[in-house]
């Protein structure tokens, strides 16, 4: 997942990087504190962004129109085994006697239930269900723990923007033909970037670090018309990957500015960035 993660925004910057090949609001941000963007561009920028990543989920969702529609469960949950599928989806227990006991049960065999006892609970499949359709559109945390949620995501876009913009604004300063190298190159080098980052720092949140990455797609989840597909969570936790990475995008810039300042001319030259892609 998390190379995919990285290509997806790689190979775009290295195709596109004639035409500003800009993907993300908080990379946007970013320019616009570090004086590369002016507002209204900053605006129409993130607006296309948020565009892009919407239509991207819809194309998506028109290719897999098939598997959304199946219901009530995929083949590999509907075909479980019962002894262990149903009571963990159903929200129940078994209550069993000693392992020396069960050993006498063979798998998923008859005998196994004199040991057995169903303690029903609150059904879960559902919630997974309508879980898993947002999971393809929009990231979700392992654990809603809101400031937690909002720091993990601002430290990654913040350690995103800064690396990447850093690393090319040290590219700038290679001489010829080694800068020109460079310049095609950076896309794999802001691919390999966010593998790293999304590998370190994914767990918690599934870091967006992308306002319109998950916005869009959010958006697009919440008008399109697919089978139990439960709420798209904007107030409940859509906005942590949307606030989060605009305030880690100003934060890094801000970062930047000062860096650059603190550095010699030779070392990071001023207004000299080509990072685009995030």
């Amino acid at each position: 997942m998390a190379l995919g993660f990285g290509l997806a925004f790689g190979l775009p910057t290295m195709a596109f990087g004639g035409l500003s090949a800009y993907l993300n609001p908080a990379a946007c941000l970013f320019q616009c504190v570090a004086g590369n963007l002016s507002g209204v561009e900053f605006l129409a920028l993130s607006f296309s962004e948020v565009a892009g990543a919407f239509l991207g989920a819809v194309l998506v969702w028109l290719c897999y129109l098939p598997h959304f529609n199946i219901m009530p469960d995929p083949p590999s949950i509907a075909d479980a085994d019962p002894y262990y599928g149903d009571p963990l989806l159903g929200g129940g227990a078994y209550h069993t006697l000693t392992p020396t006991h069960l050993a006498v049960g063979g798998y998923n065999s008859d005998p196994l239930d004199r040991y057995l006892r169903r303690n029903p609970g609150q059904a879960l499949k559902g919630t997974m269900r309508k879980n898993i359709k947002l999971g393809i559109f929009a990231t979700q945390p392992a654990i809603y723990a809101l400031p937690w949620n909002f720091t993990c995501e601002f430290m990654a876009t913040v350690t995103l923007l800064l690396v990447a913009n850093l690393v090319a604004a040290r590219g700038n300063t290679l001489p010829e033909p080694a800068r020109g190298l460079f310049g095609a190159l950076y896309g794999f080098m802001l691919g390999f970037i966010i593998f790293l980052i999304v590998l370190v720092l994914g767990g918690p949140t599934g870091v967006a670090t992308n306002p319109a990455r998950d916005l869009g797609p959010r958006i697009a989840h919440w008008i399109l018309p697919i089978p139990g597909k439960g709420p798209s969570q904007f107030l409940t936790y859509g906005w942590i990957p949307v606030i989060a990475p605009l305030c880690g995008g100003a934060a890094a810039g801000g970062l930047f500015v000062v860096i650059q300042r603190l550095t010699t001319a030779s070392d990071v030259p001023a207004g000299s960035m080509v990072c685009e892609g995030r």
